[in-house]
């Protein structure tokens, strides 16, 4: 009987020792798979440096081709061949040459076909498209005693015509006064201003003088 007992006691005793087995196996199990994923991790952050020190023009290139590069305007031409832009910013008072349409419609409103420079009637140029220390100049040779010509035209007399002419190359426009006793050409220098062209007369030039250079300039045209 002690033997039949002995047998029956025998299976029961093996099983703690299989349930002890269990949890530590799936334990290792769980930390072999942790080091795997570890290392994979690991492989891949090594690769991916290594394409990024390897590949600098990539990089530069992503930079380069999302910076905006500026078009150049294009042009078309036009029936007599000359290059006209399609687009662009405009001209405007301030570059090296005025245009000569614009100069010239200044120059008439200083000296009509009337016959009479703007201002020289009555005294008063603040009317009149001149810069502000033309207007200045003028208004104190104006008050000058005995000043034998008139301020803005440095003339004497009424013209009986006029011929304006800009310059092709410079700010200035060519006044050419023609009376009845002959005729003068005044140089009148131009600068950006305010007025209907964006032009103003800043000084004038004849018989070597220009407006500020002596106390009394030169006549331009002073016959009697």
């Amino acid at each position: 009987m002690s033997t039949g007992r002995n047998q029956l006691d025998g299976p029961p005793a093996a099983a703690p020792r299989s349930r002890r087995r269990g949890p530590q196996a799936g334990r290792i199990g769980v930390g072999l798979l942790t080091i795997l994923l570890l290392l994979f991790a690991a492989v891949a952050g090594g690769v991916l440096l290594l394409l990024m020190v390897g590949n600098p023009a990539g990089r530069t290139g992503a930079v380069a081709s999302a910076t905006p590069t500026a078009t150049p305007q294009a042009s078309t031409s036009s029936g007599d061949g000359a290059a006209t832009a399609t687009s662009g910013p405009s001209s405007s008072p301030t570059d090296s040459a005025a245009p000569a349409a614009a100069l010239e419609a200044t120059i008439a409103l200083l000296f009509p076909a009337s016959g009479t420079a703007c201002g020289d009637s009555t005294g008063n140029y603040t009317s009149c498209p001149v810069s502000s220390r033309m207007e200045q100049r003028l208004t104190a040779l104006q008050a000058m005693a005995g000043i034998p010509y008139r301020p803005m035209c440095r003339c004497s007399r009424d013209w009986v015509s006029v011929a304006i002419t800009a310059a092709a190359t410079a700010d200035t426009v060519d006044v050419t006064f023609k009376f009845s006793g002959g005729q003068v050409t005044m140089v009148v220098s131009m600068v950006p201003g305010v007025g209907s062209s964006g032009w103003v007369a800043d000084d004038t030039t004849c018989n070597g003088g220009d407006l500020y250079s002596q106390t009394e300039p030169p006549p331009c045209w002073a016959p009697g």
